[in-house]
């Protein structure tokens, strides 16, 4: 069982020879919450590297970085490329590369015919039916096993829909069940 700290015996290690307030062990035990939560924040990023490069190049837009950014933007799309897993995170990171790419060249006024928003569209949808799809599961297998209650909004709809574009979707794991 863990024993219970004293914030005097801690003001006391954390701050010798100095009167204790109480005040101040509360902000102190504040900013180590804050220095903490930063932590964890920042471990979790260093693990992610689509977040990273996401951010990286949100961080390159509209500062005169233009040929950086493309090759940024390049890199990523080869190292999202090249990662064999297509589930909902997959056509969520393609949907924001994307929308990143669009605004991209929208900035840059090169205006000319592509299919960025095609493929974001695409995108966006797969990312949201494949996630829809694991929740409706994810409900039915709860309502079996645990008896809990659960109305999955929109599944026969879903169902129906890729029954009529089955051709679209058979290529996607993500979807195709």
């Amino acid at each position: 069982k863990a024993k219970k700290l004293e914030k005097r015996k801690a003001f006391a290690g954390l701050i010798p020879g100095e009167r204790y307030a109480e005040q101040k062990i509360c902000d102190l035990m504040s900013y180590m919450v804050t220095h903490l939560e930063n932590f964890l924040a920042l471990r979790r990023f260093e693990q992610s590297d689509p977040l990273k490069r996401q951010c990286l190049l949100e961080g390159m837009q509209g500062r005169g970085t233009e040929i950086l950014f493309e090759k940024q933007l390049l890199k990523t799309r080869k190292a999202l490329e090249k990662n064999p897993l297509r589930d909902h995170r997959y056509h969520y990171d393609r949907f924001v590369l994307d929308s990143m790419t669009d605004e991209h060249f929208m900035r840059q006024k090169r205006h000319r015919k592509h299919d960025l928003l095609q493929r974001r569209s695409d995108n966006l949808d797969m990312y949201y039916f494949s996630e829809k799809l694991q929740l409706c599961v994810e409900m039915i297998n709860r309502k079996n096993v645990l008896g809990a209650e659960y109305n999955p909004h929109m599944m026969e709809e879903m169902i129906g829909y890729f029954k009529k574009h089955i051709d679209e979707y058979a290529h996607s794991p993500a979807v195709f069940m």
